[in-house]
């Protein structure tokens, strides 16, 4: 399977953004999405200093007609990784013998980010990636990776796909 297109979501720190150097590579077009602008635009000079394309988006994952408008743009993609997400700064419990925790707001945000924001990255992506052509992408988000062929299927045994936290 060739990955000349890959659009990355949380390029701009962390998993998103070593996966963007890692895969950077000439004739390899990325497109990068992230929040921070400074940090998304220093990720694509060095994806281009590696001698790849790269195209990048302001976005907040959350946002689901943002993306869907986003990757509708990117014409037909070979990967879709998203990277983006966040944690919580557990809190300690009042008492020693109670366990660390999250207030409900922030678990709240976790869940948008982390499982909405990855629905709203991979859903649009099936329907553009060129799926009705027999084109075969692979896709992978920190809530469930996906196969995609004419429709979208639960992973094979053998998929071909990129996992952010199984490689």
């Amino acid at each position: 399977m060739k990955h000349d297109t890959v659009l990355i979501t949380g390029a701009s720190s962390g998993l998103g953004r070593s996966l963007a150097l890692t895969l950077a590579r000439p004739g390899r077009r990325l497109f990068l999405g992230g929040r921070n602008s400074q940090r998304l635009t220093d990720t694509a000079r060095q994806c281009i200093s590696r001698g790849a394309a790269a195209d990048i988006r302001l976005c907040d994952v959350t946002d689901r007609l943002a993306m869907e408008e986003w990757i509708h743009t990117t014409g037909p993609l070979d990967m879709v990784l998203a990277c983006a997400g966040i944690t919580g700064g557990t809190r300690r419990a009042p008492d020693p013998d109670d366990a660390p925790y999250e207030p409900d707001a922030q678990i709240r945000r976790m869940i948008t980010t982390n499982v909405e924001g990855v629905l709203n990255t991979l859903l649009p992506a099936c329907r553009s990636c060129g799926a009705s052509q027999g084109r075969r992408t692979a896709c992978a988000g920190d809530s469930a990776p996906f196969h995609l062929s004419q429709e979208l299927y639960p992973i094979p045994e053998h998929p071909h796909i990129v996992h952010p936290r199984r490689q």
